[in-house]
């Protein structure tokens, strides 16, 4: 990955990827992939398993590797890479890790984010997120988060969209693919 470089230094360059991926090690689970860069280090590599519970809320469990040098941010094959990936190369980040999400309309989601990554007084910072097709707001509640407090949300244009994989939507003869992802 290359550095970017800005004409303002202040800035960090913070670059996110979170993508549906098969992991044959845990077939029956829906899997992200999360990657995340600030100034082209890699900050946060992670499998993230997603459940629906009770009331339409979402929550999705982090779980780093074992061995993060194996596998590094845009370098490895998601088709391939993860066959010989077991649940032993994984383990759970901690239990207050957790995100939370619900769905408030049509394509736009509220929730919670812990920085689990950035731990304060022995808690993660969290973040309220708000995200839909288009936009991600991320409002940070914390006056020790990594990032300036702002009396408004950051806000992310999303300019990539990616289609769910065949196997998610197979069977589902009515399925429409969200926010017009194809």
């Amino acid at each position: 990955m290359e550095k970017i470089e800005w004409a303002e230094p202040e800035h960090d360059v913070i670059l996110a990827s979170l993508r549906q991926v098969f992991f044959p090690a845990l077939p029956n689970e829906i899997v992200l992939l999360l990657e995340e860069s600030v100034n082209a280090v890699l900050y946060r590599l992670q499998i993230v398993i997603v459940r629906e519970g009770d009331l339409g809320i979402f929550s999705l469990e982090p779980h780093n590797f074992t061995d993060v040098n194996k596998y590094q941010s845009v370098q490895f094959d998601v088709t391939k890479d993860f066959d010989n990936v077991s649940v032993d190369d994984l383990s759970p980040t901690r239990p207050e890790c957790e995100l939370f999400f619900m769905q408030t309309d049509v394509n736009v989601y509220v929730g919670t984010f812990p920085d689990c990554n950035h731990i304060v007084d022995g808690r993660p910072v969290n973040y309220a997120v708000t995200f839909s097709c288009k936009t991600m707001a991320v409002l940070l509640y914390s006056e020790q988060a990594r990032e300036v407090p702002s009396p408004l949300p950051y806000t992310n244009r999303f300019t990539t969209r990616y289609p769910l994989l065949p196997y998610v939507t197979s069977g589902a003869e009515h399925f429409l693919p969200p926010c017009n992802c194809q």
